[in-house]
């Protein structure tokens, strides 16, 4: 998000250069809850799933997992035109956007790479929403690939200053076969303004 400001049915909030986020307004007194290791991942068989295992990774700050639900190589987020600076690409590709997650997490647990500030409080939330049935994304057909857009709250706290991310998160899913299952990764993310 990124995590916490999708394009893609999560909105795009960029902080302090390393990541955008998504989430809802939080009490930055409070402490992140710990992650539930007993509970099982949400299945990737249905498109539902993805967006149940993108929530779920920003709340466990689980960086592998988030790489997972993206289809390598053609994975592509989109951002918003205000959080693109000046000559910059429009998009991150898989690469880009996993590593700047990665870094969000690793500062959400209190474990900041290079100059990155500490994350007092991450938190992402998307609104539910309806899936379409979709035989292309942008110029390139994709058979049985669905589309969903969502709301989606995003809040970052570092120190006393709380980031807050609400808008629309567009995501495109691709079916792929992994390991004799079929399984939906996210093949395109657009964060969207309001």
């Amino acid at each position: 998000m990124r995590s916490t400001r999708l394009k893609t049915s999560v909105t795009v909030l960029v902080i302090f250069s390393i990541s955008i986020l998504a989430g809802c307004i939080l009490n930055p007194k409070e402490k992140d809850d710990p992650p539930d290791n007993n509970n099982p991942w949400p299945s990737l068989t249905t498109p539902e799933g993805v967006v149940q295992t993108l929530e779920r990774c920003y709340a466990d700050r689980n960086a592998e997992k988030y790489r997972e639900i993206l289809l390598d190589p053609d994975y592509l987020f989109y951002l918003q035109d205000v959080d693109v600076p000046q000559g910059d690409e429009e998009f991150w590709n898989l690469e880009e956007d996993y590593e700047s997650v990665r870094r969000m997490f690793l500062a959400a647990i209190g474990s900041p790479e290079h100059q990155d500030p500490l994350l007092d409080r991450l938190e992402l939330t998307i609104a539910g929403g309806t899936w379409t049935d979709v035989d292309s994304i942008g110029d390139q057909p994709c058979a049985d690939c669905q589309y969903t857009e969502r709301i989606y709250d995003i809040t970052a706290v570092i120190g006393e200053t709380t980031y807050l991310g609400n808008d629309i998160i567009a995501l495109y899913v691709q079916p792929v076969e992994d390991k004799g299952t079929t399984v939906f990764k996210i093949r395109r993310a657009y964060d969207l303004p309001k």
